[in-house]
């Protein structure tokens, strides 16, 4: 670790959850002033050349339970850089200015970085929002368009007061957590974007395991098997590489923003309650509801025939080592610390190396049939051409793909499987993509 730099990182157990109804995006409207707005000292540009000559910063990251700040300086700069961080977290001005310059930042987030030219994420973010419909997670953690629009600069001075005063983990208590619904058959919910190239989709249901939880280690090694992000697995070999549908396809126990550019995931996303997700990355029209039902084959294939003794011990001996990159600087280190006060587990690389080494085989199949599963889930799918890809889904249908180039026998004999599997779709929801995230 750096002996020249030092990092800070301060939790505090509020987020987007603790959002008041019709003003979702407080939390994180509030953070994002209290790092990108004037103090009472100081005007904002004056905070901004501050931090420049420091070669510095200091940031938040809102989710729904956990907003941090945190930030990295020189050793020579301490006493400079704590005195800025404390007007910024205990000294706001909260101008009016800075309210609207960040609010319309807010804004533009969703309707054009995340609605408007991030298909991929805007399905894995919606599917998020329709599993937890009615829920405390059930908005994005920087709002919605409707809820941004409705706060004022006299809210975000309230919720600073009563939620950001004391900033330790420990501070506040953990808000009750209703439990969510769980999907009936193959619920859907389709964004028409015409000017998409591919449809890009996200499926998945609850799980009731996170981290601390017994299972956790075995559900995360096979996650891993099927889908590890950007390192490949299972539904990469099969819908990429054997059949070059798309650019990839990966599986969480865990929420996981930003996969787009993002190699390892970002600590301090810490929640109560998790989700299986699987990211089926843009697929030509046409295919597409063949790739979907690749992803619930492959899934299927695991359930009944489990781990082999191979696959287990590689997939283990990868994950003894991939969870030791994941702290390579000071401020990770802090990241993960605070990830495992806020679980109730121990130091994050020995919690999972100790895990992944009282596993079993038998252990690890048995928790694959208790928690994966291909007949009640939610489907988000954003992309052209969606009324007819609803309708493919409904009606059942067989959908064979042709390939280009010469395909082995094997392949085509297993596509002609996959291409009648079997889907029992449940409610299915036909939105404009501009609804999305609207409120």
């Amino acid at each position: 670790m750096s002996e020249v730099l030092k990092s800070y990182r301060m939790a505090v157990r509020c987020g987007s959850a603790q959002d008041p109804v019709g003003c979702e995006g407080l939390a994180n409207l509030t953070a994002m002033l209290m790092v990108g707005g004037a103090t009472k000292h100081r005007a904002y540009k004056q905070m901004l050349d501050e931090f420049f000559e420091m070669a510095s910063g200091f940031d938040a990251q809102v989710d729904q339970e956990l907003t941090v700040f945190h930030g990295t300086v020189h050793v020579d700069h301490l006493a400079r850089y704590e005195k800025l961080i404390h007007e910024m977290l205990r000294e706001p001005a909260f101008a009016v200015d800075d309210f609207e310059r960040v609010r319309e930042d807010q804004l533009n987030f969703l309707r054009v970085s995340l609605r408007g030219t991030n298909d991929e994420e805007l399905a894995k973010e919606v599917l998020y929002t329709r599993l937890f419909e009615g829920h405390p997670y059930g908005h994005h953690p920087v709002g919605t368009c409707a809820g941004l629009a409705a706060i004022t600069v006299e809210d975000v001075r309230a919720f600073h007061a009563e939620w950001f005063g004391v900033l330790t983990l420990e501070a506040i208590a953990p808000i009750a957590l209703p439990e969510p619904r769980q999907p009936v058959g193959i619920e859907a919910t389709l964004l028409d974007k015409a000017e998409a190239r591919g449809v890009a989709m996200s499926f998945g249901w609850h799980i009731p395991v996170r981290r601390g939880h017994a299972d956790y280690p075995a559900l995360l090694l096979a996650q891993a098997w099927l889908g590890q992000h950007r390192n490949g697995g299972r539904l990469f070999d099969q819908i990429r590489e054997v059949r070059g549908l798309n650019y990839g396809d990966y599986a969480y126990i865990e929420y996981f923003p930003r996969g787009m550019h993002e190699f390892e995931p970002d600590p301090n996303l810490a929640r109560r309650q998790q989700i299986f997700q699987v990211w089926v990355r843009p697929v030509v029209p046409g295919k597409a509801v063949f790739a979907f039902r690749l992803a619930l084959y492959e899934i299927a294939r695991l359930v009944d025939g489990g781990l082999s003794a191979e696959d287990f011990e590689r997939t283990r001996n990868f994950l003894s080592k991939y969870v030791k990159l994941l702290l390579k600087t000071d401020s990770l280190v802090q990241g993960y610390a605070i990830d495992s006060a806020f679980y109730g587990t121990g130091e994050y690389t020995s919690y999972i190396a100790e895990g992944l080494a009282r596993l079993e085989l038998a252990d690890v199949n048995a928790v694959i049939r208790r928690y994966l599963q291909v007949e009640n889930l939610h489907l988000v799918a954003v992309g052209p051409g969606i009324e007819e890809f609803g309708a493919l889904l409904k009606s059942g249908a067989a959908t064979p793909i042709t390939y280009e180039v010469e395909v082995p026998a094997e392949v085509l004999a297993e596509d002609a499987v996959v291409a009648v599997w079997p889907l029992r779709i449940g409610a299915v929801a036909v939105w404009p993509f501009e609804q999305a995230l609207e409120g």
